[in-house]
């Protein structure tokens, strides 16, 4: 038998949306489109090769200055592939 309280409660059960159901659904969602760019535009997700420039003094005898242009700043660059460029002022 069908009655108008069987009925209302129908409704309040299709309607009722909790906040917690809310920000599943809407966290769901983010992470559906911030995933749906990295797939479908996979290209901008990689960055292009860097430059650092660094300007140093230089140092009495200058030892120290080709060894940090030479050698550390080249092996630095290669393994965070990164062009490094050191320029010395006097």
């Amino acid at each position: 038998m069908v009655t108008e309280k069987n009925i209302r409660s129908k409704e309040k059960k299709v309607r009722k949306f909790s906040r917690r159901d809310f920000i599943k659904t809407a966290g769901v969602g983010l992470a559906a489109a911030g995933l749906g760019a990295n797939i479908m535009i996979p290209g901008r997700a990689r960055a292009g090769k860097k430059q650092l420039r660094i300007v140093q003094w230089v140092h009495p005898g200058g030892q120290f200055d080709d060894w940090f242009k030479n050698i550390y700043a080249k092996e630095w660059g290669e393994n965070n592939n990164t062009e490094v460029i050191v320029e010395n002022n006097p």
